[in-house]
């Protein structure tokens, strides 16, 4: 008789468990913005496609939290702070990051990438550098818009031929790029690992136009800097990894190279959003009739991923 009573609670648990999850999809948010590079942004100019193929690789870690207090429910955006980095298993991404990064940042990633973790940056004329000087990393951002007479369209959209061998270029032989900067490295330290053409320049006035006065090309695309035991996968524009520009001669292959070379022998890849200025897509407020247990905001959780990458 008691089996058949445990048995019985246990479907009874089941079934309330099922109609909790029902309960909570119908709620769960699909954490969408438009904001330039978030991964949050299905449109042509969000990286949404980088966190898809980073979830169905199982790598992809959540930097937002469900926090409740009784009845109410708030998923929110988390800093670099309330993030676990572990330097052996995990890899951070910041991709366009628009507010600058505090010097607690600097401390928390500088620590990170010095125990042997690998941030990859992909910035041209954000606020990288202020995390870069706060890690006390050596390569900076130029700046400067790289304009370029082997380019498709207009001079703005170079297209970048000249790449090392690299696992971050494996089967890559051209890739479209879009408004660029460069990178500004030390030799000592850094490995370049793209370039753009001798026909390149800076375009330092914005005015469009090739000046004499104006520094000439071949420019650095893309590096990697060695800081203390790991490793810092730089990019000076971020639009080749935007949804829109997947489509463009070699540069979904280069994304995946990227992913690859992040992914590989880690567990975590942690996505940074909270240096994005914008408002905040995550902080959803809900309410419900009972308290909120641990298992329907792990719930909510999954199925916000799952709405927000279409894959429920």
């Amino acid at each position: 008789m008691r089996a058949k009573l445990s048995r019985g609670y246990v479907s009874i648990a089941v079934i309330a468990f099922a109609i909790v999850l029902l309960f909570v999809s119908a709620l769960a948010p699909a954490v969408s913005t438009t904001a330039d590079f978030s991964i949050f942004n299905p449109g042509w100019n969000g990286t949404s496609d980088l966190a898809v193929s980073t979830y169905k690789l199982g790598k992809f870690s959540p930097t937002f939290e469900v926090r409740s207090t009784g009845t109410e429910m708030q998923v929110a955006q988390v800093g670099l702070d309330g993030i676990t980095l572990d330097p052996v298993t995990s890899a951070l991404v910041e991709i366009g990051p628009t507010i600058p990064f505090s010097d607690s940042d600097g401390n928390i990633v500088g620590s990170f990438v010095k125990q042997g973790g690998t941030l990859f940056l992909a910035d041209d004329f954000g606020t990288g550098n202020s995390l870069l000087v706060k890690m006390g990393a050596s390569s900076r951002i130029s700046g400067k818009l790289v304009m370029d007479l082997a380019f498709d369209k207009k001079p703005q959209f170079p297209v970048c031929f000249d790449l090392r061998p690299s696992p971050l270029t494996r089967n890559v032989s051209s890739v479209l790029l879009n408004y660029p900067s460069s990178l500004v490295i030390n030799s000592a330290t850094t490995t370049p690992v793209a370039f753009s053409s001798i026909a390149s320049w800076l375009d330092a006035d914005n005015n469009g136009e090739r000046g004499l006065a104006e520094p000439s090309g071949p420019f650095v695309i893309m590096a990697q800097e060695r800081l203390g035991n790991g490793t810092i996968i730089l990019l000076s524009d971020p639009s080749v990894l935007i949804n829109g520009m997947g489509k463009y001669l070699n540069n979904s292959i280069l994304k995946q190279d990227i992913l690859t070379e992040l992914s590989t022998g880690r567990s975590a890849v942690f996505f940074d959003e909270s240096h994005r200025d914008f408002f905040d897509p995550v902080a959803i407020t809900m309410k419900f009739t009972g308290s909120v247990s641990a298992t329907a905001k792990g719930g909510i959780t999954v199925l916000a991923f799952a709405r927000t990458f279409g894959l429920s």
